[in-house]
């Protein structure tokens, strides 16, 4: 059998082994001998080599009795970083191009450079091989220009991507077990490639289902807020990655989760309503309704089903290490309504928005706002510099204490 890979004009035969040079072997080649054994189109191209053997060339790049690359091809045997034939980047090959690898070469060759999982994984394999700090300039972008949730994404992938002091380590642990390194190997770049499959699957349903839009905060400011049903474990991530400051993941089983960019968004105001909606639901008003008890983290009796965590500022109902907790009891118009109207800071009651937005609180025993309940932050200000600052209060505003509402 001849295997279709044009030589020179002729066919050559099967692939029977893999020469790299003298271990510790580098990312690159590491995922070469990963990617021959995971992707069909290597094997269609170059049959034999899933399950060819690997062998080392120690003299330095150097191949021996004179032979070259495509002398070693015609016998069945690809070289990989070394000899240099098509596979190695090193100088000495006038085609080279720039900013290429082992990797890279070998991922183009069989046509799988441009799978989007494949690419991720390559950008990293890329940067580590020509910069030598496992950082490519394609993953250095987005710190550069990118919203805040790329930037996220970005340092968790480089922090997470230690696979070359990883094999650094592993190959002087065990110098004279190449193949058990090799093994280590492919397990980790399994899992990289299927993380990568998962972002690249998430990014698709995001497109597809996510409802985006422009949330009015007041102050003439916006957040942008993405909406989506979706049981994908990924989907928060995508969303900020796609610059949300807010998104309310939404599931089937009618559970909820809201993310936030914490730095930017406080949801205290979002949770208390939350839970207070929910006592009502469920007819089990506590007896004490303060505002920060409402708004503590974790979860209160009553509404174990709504956890609230203050330093990352999100919501869940039910999450990976929660599946048990009940759905809440909400709709998914209600949670929206009560997002939209917690996080504008300039949402107040229509009857008493113009003392409100002067500073000015006009709620007492004989007026009650029916907001005042609520416990917001932004009412909660006001009625603070009207008690320690009569002064201020009484400058912005001149109007009078509306009549009392008739019952």
């Amino acid at each position: 059998m001849l295997s279709p890979a044009k030589k020179g004009g002729g066919l050559m035969p099967p692939v029977h082994t893999l020469m790299f040079h003298w271990p510790p072997l580098h990312p690159d080649e590491h995922f070469v001998n990963w990617a021959r054994k995971r992707f069909p189109q290597a094997e269609e191209k170059y049959p034999g080599i899933a399950t060819a053997k690997v062998a080392y060339l120690g003299t330095g790049g150097q191949l021996p009795d004179g032979k070259t690359a495509t002398d070693y091809e015609a016998e069945g045997v690809l070289l990989f970083g070394v000899g240099r034939g098509k596979f190695d980047e090193h100088p000495g090959r006038e085609e080279r191009k720039r900013g290429d690898c082992t990797a890279s070469l070998f991922a183009k060759d069989i046509g799988i450079a441009d799978y989007p999982a494949v690419a991720d994984v390559l950008d990293y394999i890329i940067g580590d091989d020509l910069h030598g700090n496992e950082v490519s300039p394609k993953l250095l972008q987005p710190l550069e220009k990118g919203p805040r949730g790329i930037i996220i994404r970005t340092l968790q992938r480089l922090k997470g991507w230690d696979f070359s002091n990883q094999l650094k380590i592993k190959h002087r642990r065990y110098q004279d077990s190449p193949e058990y390194v090799m093994d280590w190997s492919e397990d980790w770049l399994d899992d990289q490639y299927w993380d990568a499959s998962q972002w690249v699957e998430a990014e698709k349903e995001f497109e597809a289902k996510a409802q985006v839009e422009q949330l009015e905060i007041g102050r003439g400011e916006q957040l942008k807020m993405a909406v989506v049903v979706s049981d994908h474990e990924l989907m928060s991530v995508v969303a900020r990655h796609q610059g949300a400051a807010v998104v309310v993941q939404f599931h089937d089983s009618g559970h909820f989760q809201i993310y936030s960019n914490k730095n930017r968004v406080d949801l205290r105001d979002v949770i208390r309503i939350l839970r207070l909606y929910s006592y009502r639901a469920k007819g089990e008003l506590p007896a004490t309704m303060h505002p920060q008890v409402l708004e503590q983290e974790g979860r209160l009796p009553g509404v174990e089903e709504l956890w609230y965590h203050e330093a990352g500022q999100a919501i869940f109902n039910g999450s990976l290490t929660a599946p048990d907790v009940p759905p809440t009891v909400l709709s998914r118009d209600k949670i929206l309504e009560v997002v939209r109207f917690a996080l504008h800071r300039e949402a107040f009651d229509p009857d008493r928005s113009q003392h409100c937005l002067k500073g000015v609180c006009v709620h007492d025993d004989r007026n009650i706002c029916p907001l005042f309940n609520l416990g917001l932050l932004r009412c909660r200000e006001i009625r603070y510099h009207q008690h320690h600052e009569p002064e201020r209060a009484s400058a912005q505003s001149t109007v009078q204490t509306p009549a009392p509402q008739q019952s």
